[in-house]
């Protein structure tokens, strides 16, 4: 579980390994959406706009992330407490839906 206190402003981060026919992609030109929920499914109302960011390993494997800026002026003001965090991407045709952990706000 991730912890961040609740003055701080930061990328909220989370690995995504897409594939499509068996082989890796690069989602990057994808819409990304994040939501933060207290336990639950997210509502239409709690998705909000991610960005993504690529690492690139030193033998040229590339990490794709998806984030969101969480904290006071960020995209995304949390309160104290414990989040499941959900990425949703838009890969026509499909739009998957994923959990990705848990975050804890202090």
């Amino acid at each position: 579980m991730i912890k961040i206190s609740s003055e701080s402003l930061e990328f909220v981060k989370v690995l995504v390994e897409a594939k499509r026919d068996g082989a890796a992609f690069d989602p990057t030109y994808k819409v990304v959406e994040m939501a933060f929920t207290a336990g639950s499914d997210p509502d239409a109302n709690e998705w909000n706009a991610g960005t993504w960011e690529t690492e690139t390993l030193p033998h040229g494997e590339e990490k794709y992330f998806a984030r969101c800026f969480v904290g006071p002026g960020g995209t995304v003001e949390l309160d104290e407490g414990v989040y499941q965090v959900w990425v949703r991407i838009n890969v026509i045709p499909e739009i998957p839906v994923l959990q990705a952990g848990k975050i804890r706000v202090i």
